[in-house]
């Protein structure tokens, strides 16, 4: 007897949607660990800027600031 929804069967569907959930799960993890590494590497910075001594402090504020400036302007 011919099937009527045979084009139906063609992708096996739980397959399909375990290999999607499997991806979305990789993404997750890769963003998780981005996030790890920018909180990381944010206590490097604040860790190294505790390190200027006063008279340079300003310096380093304003050099900050410059690089901030740069970034929002290429997000924009």
């Amino acid at each position: 007897m011919f099937n009527q929804n045979q084009i139906y069967n063609i992708f096996n569907q739980q397959q399909i949607q375990a290999q999607l959930q499997q991806m979305q799960q990789q993404y997750h993890n890769q963003q998780i660990w981005k996030v790890i590494d920018c909180a990381n590497k944010l206590d490097d910075f604040l860790k190294s800027a505790e390190d200027i001594d006063a008279q340079y402090q300003q310096l380093a504020f304003t050099e900050c600031c410059a690089v901030l400036g740069k970034h929002m302007q290429i997000k924009m």
